[in-house]
């Protein structure tokens, strides 16, 4: 691990910011890593355009150019569009930093974020990574809307609580370079839950904890993102993910029937919030019949496909907060 204490040299950490069109957000984004607290540590901040057609470029350069006095360096690369995990391979490729986080381009972190994390490692120089809670902002066309997400997060050996469904925000990261050259590179074949498959990566092999504080704010746009990514397309490549570790770790009898389980659950509630109600109802029937038994979560599944979808946005507001289902 990292050996923090007695240092001589001060610490560097490398910020991996991925852009595609992202002129209303980079700035935000940028001025939030320039105003964290650097008393333990440097920044460096690298910048991968994945191929924006916007005016991302011409507006981080004028950043830079209006701020000389800025003590953060930035680098700034432009590639074809490859996809998010292409770019943050290459933002991983230029980092020079023993550390390495994380932050999509339309996340803002909070103040001491940093901080924090860094503080964390340098009481426990076994962590690999640390990540934490953080805040969703909702953003209206006339206002923006604030919910802390408390999600039950895990320490230490995460490995099979996170096979369980993945709880790790990509821009709450802080990993040490070791982890970066024990596990390597994203997946650039997944084009969704990459992330997930880089953090199963890595709880897999080193230790891991959270910041109970919360980090940093993600930004969604409108009620129809309440779920926080939600979607028929993102559950296949994370089943994808869990299938493929399942198989790799020799996973078996009740740790993998939970598993599974968990994954067919969260399947029903993706029909359900996708407006497929038939397939719900199949899948619902299935599971009951395969265990015999009445399982409280599925009854309560079955009865929210009878209503509409405006109300499942506003149920998931509400579930975030009392853990109903």
């Amino acid at each position: 691990m990292v050996h923090i204490k007695g240092k001589e040299k001060r610490m560097k950490i490398s910020v991996i910011i991925p852009i595609y069109n992202s002129q209303e957000t980079i700035i935000a984004a940028i001025e939030s890593v320039v105003q964290q607290k650097r008393d333990l540590f440097e920044i460096e901040i690298i910048l991968i355009d994945d191929g924006s057609y916007d005016n991302s470029c011409k507006i981080i350069s004028q950043f830079i150019e209006n701020n000389p006095n800025n003590k953060v360096q930035i680098v700034y690369q432009y590639q074809e569009n490859e996809g998010v995990s292409a770019a943050r391979n290459a933002g991983l490729r230029l980092a020079t930093g023993d550390f390495i986080a994380f932050l999509d381009s339309d996340d803002i972190w909070l103040e001491g974020k940093l901080e924090k994390q860094v503080k964390m490692f340098m009481e426990d120089s076994s962590l690999g990574m640390v990540y934490g809670q953080y805040i969703n902002r909702v953003v209206y066309t006339n206002k923006k809307v604030e919910r802390f997400v408390l999600k039950h997060f895990y320490e230490g050996d995460v490995y099979i609580p996170l096979l369980k469904g993945n709880f790790i925000a990509t821009s709450s990261v802080l990993m040490t370079r070791e982890v970066f050259h024990s596990v390597g590179y994203f997946d650039e074949e997944l084009t969704l839950a990459e992330d997930y498959d880089y953090w199963l990566k890595i709880a897999k092999k080193f230790k891991c904890s959270y910041s109970k504080d919360p980090l940093l704010i993600k930004q969604f746009t409108g009620i129809n993102n309440l779920s926080g990514g939600r979607s028929l397309k993102m559950h296949h490549f994370a089943s994808k993910v869990v299938n493929k570790n399942l198989e790799e770790s020799n996973i078996s009898g009740k740790k993998r029937k939970e598993i599974i389980d968990l994954l067919d659950t969260s399947l029903v509630y993706d029909y359900i919030y996708e407006g497929q109600r038939k397939n719900a109802w199949r899948l619902i029937g299935r599971k009951l019949l395969i265990d015999k038994m009445i399982n409280k979560q599925l009854v309560i599944f079955f009865l929210l496909t009878f209503l509409p979808r405006n109300t499942m946005d506003h149920l998931q507001v509400l579930n975030s907060k009392l853990k109903i289902f």
